[in-house]
């Protein structure tokens, strides 16, 4: 596989559930104390969320064994500053053996803040050993707003045009925390179609980490969570890891700004490097716009701006 070209990737976060039962918490034998209602919130459910003003809700998956008409007590163990509204029970109609829990964000819950919560079901009704799911779920949410800032660019030495070997340049959505104006987003550059335009003939996921944060510190620093790609490593006698780009030497940063101190481009030196494998493959540019700045132009990457399907991008009319 060549390493020259384009990344990968999703980092999955675990969800985390909880049982009353210690006797029983880890294993697939079940409580005596559990009917035959089996009623489980699953574990599937994320444990970490972010949610936009304009919809701040979500849903918890439920499942049970028995198909009765019912409902179940819901009890709330946990919820942070009385932020979260939950119903007081879930309920199922005959024949059913899935639901949700919609959980509402109250109106003065706070933005920016990670606030926690744990529910319970009640033991009688409640599976209490790990299988797809427990009687108890834990969870964080934080309302999160996001401004639309317009469209910057992204450039690196992975992606390039092949036989021409010419930099190419990917138009990218770029947004603005509301609450924190120092940390930016964009969408991520690393697609198949992305890949495919490179010419690139490795591995290819159908996933990928779908946005990517930078926070610019007060002296100018850049920092950011490690970067995961959607292609993938393959060792001698190994199954397909993911790939990822992360911090290299902070020294070789530069953040450049106009005269009334916006930024316009920063570059970056992170390692191209596989998670489970100690060490990385070394250090390589890579370049990231602001809205306004001609990104391509600058890093001479001449072979053309493309947006994140692969097309030739071209800018909304006015």
């Amino acid at each position: 596989m060549k390493f020259n070209k384009i990344f990968f990737g999703i980092l999955a976060v675990s969800a985390l559930t909880f049982t009353a039962c210690s006797d029983y918490e880890d294993t697939d034998v079940r409580s005596p104390r559990a009917n035959d209602d089996n009623v489980r919130i699953l574990a599937s459910n994320p444990a970490s969320l972010e949610l936009d003003p304009a919809d701040a809700q979500f849903d918890l998956a439920v499942a049970r064994t028995s198909t009765n008409a019912a409902e179940y007590k819901i009890t709330v163990t946990q919820n942070d500053d009385n932020a979260f509204v939950f119903p007081e029970t879930v309920a199922f109609a005959e024949g059913e053996t899935d639901a949700v829990i919609t959980v509402k964000m109250a109106d003065n819950a706070p933005v920016g803040k990670a606030l926690s919560y744990a529910i319970a079901l009640d033991d009688e009704v409640a599976a209490l050993y790990k299988a797809d799911g427990v009687g108890s779920f834990a969870g964080t949410a934080t309302i999160v707003k996001f401004n639309h800032l317009g469209v910057g660019q992204v450039a690196d030495v992975f992606m390039y045009s092949g036989d021409q070997g010419l930099l190419i340049t990917v138009a990218v959505n770029m947004y603005q925390r509301d609450d924190k104006p120092n940390v930016y987003r964009i969408e991520t550059p690393y697609t198949i179609p992305v890949n495919l335009l490179t010419g690139y003939e490795g591995m290819e996921f159908d996933y990928g980490q779908k946005t990517i944060e930078f926070v610019v510190g007060k002296d100018n620093l850049v920092t950011y969570d490690d970067i995961y790609l959607n292609v993938g490593y393959q060792g001698a006698e190994e199954d397909p890891i993911i790939a990822c780009l992360k911090d290299g030497t902070q020294n070789d940063q530069v953040l450049v700004r106009d005269d009334d101190g916006n930024p316009l481009f920063f570059k970056l030196s992170p390692y191209y490097a596989v998670p489970s494998l100690k060490g990385g493959f070394g250090q390589s540019p890579l370049f990231v716009s602001f809205p306004g700045f001609d990104l391509a132009g600058a890093t001479e990457a001449i072979y053309g701006v493309y947006g994140t399907d692969g097309e030739p991008y071209q800018p909304a009319a006015l």
